[in-house]
């Protein structure tokens, strides 16, 4: 998380956020307070939840990861982004879709390492982007899947 504080931070003084972008920005920093990121960004088409061949050998390789002996024990963590086009209730359910979608992937991978309770995912919908949503690259880099793992409680 500690990596991740600018990012998180120029979200916060942006300062445009209604209540409702507040209350997923709070859950999203609550979660994600002890926890650390292990992946890379898993990207999406705009619009769309399904994984691209590039995605699932990310996926693969994030399996691998959670498998080994350092981190049984862990939970994983999927937080789903998206742009901010559209309304933030869009945003939320197909953030949230990007992030089932690889949660799904996760747990077909990961038998006898990871159950439903061991993964939890969220929809984030635009908080916390991570290029400019003026540009077709910036938008592209915040339709995203984040990997997140903490010790389970």
């Amino acid at each position: 998380m500690q990596d991740q504080g600018a990012r998180l931070l120029s979200t916060v003084l942006a300062g445009d956020a209604d209540r409702a972008s507040n209350n997923v920005m709070r859950s999203y920093f609550n979660e994600a307070s002890n926890a650390r990121r292990i992946s890379t960004s898993l990207r999406f088409l705009s619009g769309n939840a399904t994984l691209d061949s590039k995605a699932e050998s990310d996926i693969s390789r994030i399996s691998e990861i959670v498998r080994s002996n350092e981190y049984e024990g862990y939970e994983v963590l999927v937080f789903g982004f998206s742009d901010s086009y559209g309304s933030l209730d869009a945003n939320l359910a197909l953030s949230e879709r990007r992030a089932d979608a690889v949660k799904e992937v996760l747990l077909l991978d990961n038998p006898g390492y990871l159950d439903a309770e061991a993964v939890r995912s969220y929809g984030i919908g635009p908080i916390a982007p991570v290029g400019c949503n003026a540009t077709d690259e910036g938008r592209e880099q915040n339709r995203r899947v984040e990997i997140w793992i903490r010790p389970r409680a």
